[in-house]
């Protein structure tokens, strides 16, 4: 028996320290939800957990990943459809044209309906973004969709289905001279000087057009005044001495004429308002058989038939005469058949199956990454978060441990008090 040293009160008292303790960190555990919080609570289970952590944010912005790729493929897929759809409209259109119990004018007028459908799918391929990138215009090749453990390749091709024919002068020239006698002419982005003053006319060729039918669309501009000075557009034209033009006069009206083997003969003609100084506007010419037509748009409209009926196929050009100008936005739609819509379909459903078939696979790796990241975080979890039933077992104990440990300490420190009475007796 021993007074300076209690040691059951000693051994209590560790207990009781040992259970707050105990207690406290299964507070924490619960409060936090976390098992490991600090690297003290397990080493190892916390080098494993932030490895799997940063696997599991890595899996996660895959996920993200593919779902931009696969919105990225349902808008190009949608405009895809768009140009389906007026391929198709275009296909209805050319059976109603071959139809003959229509006239050259309704004819004409179906060919306008073409034209607009034409270059609204110029537009669609040419603009249609995601995030802005270019889907259509063949710039997004050799791309492809992270997803946290592989890479899928996505190309998409370029789409332009080549129907008709367009020229943008700032880029590339095509231009040759109409008639070595009409004086020497030159052409530098779409700026058209004539050396010899007052002589003959000044020409941009395109390639020869095949087929009785198409529409030719420009910009023009007036950059000289001249009291004859004109700019227009060669319809159609077998060679110099057989071919039919519409022009527009700086000083008002507009025109269609002709040569017929060598012959000059003017169709048809209206007067309309001078034209402007550098200002743009827009001309129109289109053959349907031997009826055409010629418009500057916001001034006037001609129409009138050819007498020349041996053209079956030629070029079509611009041309300016005596007075400076320039051209822009060269643009022929020449003859096109079921045949030529039936290609460029089969183009644009075969691009349609392609992408199909990269959505189908993002799909099928959304699912595997998102099955890999909900395993790797349910394992991750086991390791990292606290178990609550257990914990809240362990804190019922501990507390039945402390009170036990209090009441040993209570009696514990009476024990001095015995050895105190044996001395006073």
């Amino acid at each position: 028996m021993r007074i300076n040293n209690n040691l059951p009160a000693l051994n209590a008292k560790n207990r009781i320290n040992n259970n707050s303790n105990a207690k406290k960190t299964s507070f924490e555990r619960l409060s936090s939800g976390l098992r490991i919080s600090r690297a003290a609570d397990d080493a190892a289970g916390l080098a494993i957990s932030e490895s799997m952590r940063a696997q599991i944010r890595a899996l996660e912005q895959g996920a993200r990943n593919i779902q931009d790729g696969i919105s990225l493929i349902q808008t190009a897929e949608g405009a895809l459809n768009s140009i389906t759809s007026g391929l198709q409209r275009i296909r209805e259109l050319l059976v109603q044209r071959e139809n003959d119990t229509y006239t050259y004018s309704d004819k004409e007028t179906i060919n306008q309906e073409i034209t607009h459908n034409l270059r609204n799918i110029e537009d669609i391929t040419n603009n249609t973004q995601f995030n802005g990138i270019y889907l259509l215009n063949g710039s997004l090749t050799n791309a492809a969709v992270h997803t946290g453990t592989d890479t899928i390749p996505l190309s998409i091709n370029d789409m332009h289905l080549d129907l008709y024919y367009r020229e943008n002068f700032n880029d590339q020239n095509r231009f040759s001279q109409w008639h070595p006698a009409q004086g020497a002419w030159t052409v530098q982005n779409g700026l058209l000087t004539q050396s010899t003053e007052g002589v003959g006319d000044k020409t941009i060729l395109s390639e020869v057009i095949q087929g009785n039918d198409m529409t030719i669309t420009v910009n023009g501009k007036f950059m000289t005044t001249h009291p004859d000075g004109n700019i227009g557009i060669i319809i159609k034209g077998d060679d110099f001495n057989n071919q039919v033009f519409g022009w527009y006069s700086q000083y008002g009206g507009l025109y269609i004429g002709e040569r017929v083997n060598g012959s000059y003969r003017l169709i048809t003609s209206i007067v309309v308002d001078p034209a402007q100084l550098d200002q743009n506007y827009e001309l129109t010419g289109t053959v349907v058989g031997n009826y055409y037509t010629f418009s500057v748009t916001g001034v006037g409209k001609i129409e009138g038939y050819s007498a020349n009926t041996s053209m079956l196929e030629g070029y079509t050009g611009l041309f300016t005469a005596f007075s400076e100008a320039s051209f822009d936005d060269y643009e022929v739609i020449p003859h096109i058949t079921v045949t030529d819509i039936k290609t460029a379909l089969d183009k644009v459903t075969g691009e349609r199956a392609k992408l199909g078939a990269y959505q189908n696979r993002l799909e099928y790796a959304y699912n595997n990454t998102s099955n890999y990241s909900e395993n790797l975080t349910a394992s991750e979890s086991r390791i990292r978060d606290t178990d609550i039933s257990k914990e809240m077992i362990k804190i019922s104990t501990l507390s039945i441990l402390t009170d036990a440990s209090q009441a040993i300490l209570a009696q514990a420190n009476s024990h001095p008090q015995r050895i105190l009475e044996l001395l006073r007796n």
